[in-house]
């Protein structure tokens, strides 16, 4: 599976939660190919930090920036893989434009705040694009969840806002999870609270599973993430 991590606006944490899922997988025994398809260097940087640290399973990491090698190198290197990771975006680039229609699900972090929201528009747009391009036989999943959440508290007026937007874009469906409620079971947009645990993890090349002392809380969210890859 082809699974882009992406978002037009950067910012919005798509390089920590492309790493966490790209280690979380490999510890799980998968072959995954990590791709930094932004010119930040932010992934492969904290998988250099991994390898330098000895920690295993290593993840193979590898740098395509430009819309035109991506789909030039991309196809050729998947059959060796389970899952490939594509870390794209931070604006509206040729790489994200090419991954949108090499992929299979796309997954949307956004962040509380005017701007970020403002920018869901654009990402909205590039997916609805991307399926018109794409084969009939193609279909292109694309999912959003609330990233870098202010607090715990679901329902403040930041958060709330935020997922309100989400809501509102048309080829970019809100991923909804399970949360017990008394008796009932209810479910609710993914929220992933802004965690020291996530940037100690991205800091080390490593996914929150792999800290010690372990996070709960934050492992949790990376396990419902994993659980839409099917």
């Amino acid at each position: 599976m082809i699974i882009v991590v992406g978002n037009s606006k950067g910012g919005v944490g798509k390089s920590t939660i492309a790493v966490n899922l790209a280690t979380a997988l490999a510890l799980a025994e998968h072959d995954v190919l990590l791709v930094n398809g932004d010119r930040q260097d932010t992934a492969q940087v904290a998988l250099y930090n991994r390898d330098s640290d000895g920690v295993m399973p290593r993840v193979e990491v590898v740098q395509l920036a430009e819309g035109k090698e991506l789909e030039a190198k991309l196809p050729g290197m998947v059959p060796g893989y389970d899952h490939v990771i594509i870390d794209a975006g931070g604006r509206d680039s040729t790489a994200l434009r090419a991954a949108l229609l090499l992929c299979d699900l796309v997954l949307v972090p956004y962040a509380p705040g005017s701007p970020e929201v403002w920018a869901l528009d654009d990402i909205d747009a590039l997916v609805r694009e991307a399926r018109n391009n794409r084969p009939a036989n193609r279909p292109l999943r694309a999912l959003s969840f609330l990233n870098m959440a202010e607090s715990t508290l679901w329902r403040s007026a930041d958060n709330m806002a935020a997922v309100k937007a989400a809501g509102q874009m048309t080829a970019i469906e809100p991923l909804m999870t399970e949360r017990k409620l008394g008796k009932k079971t209810v479910l609710e947009p993914l929220m992933v609270v802004r965690r020291k645990a996530f940037g100690n993890a991205i800091g080390s090349g490593v996914c929150v599973e792999e800290l010690r002392p372990r996070n709960p809380k934050a492992c949790k969210e990376l396990e419902v993430l994993i659980s839409t890859l099917g």
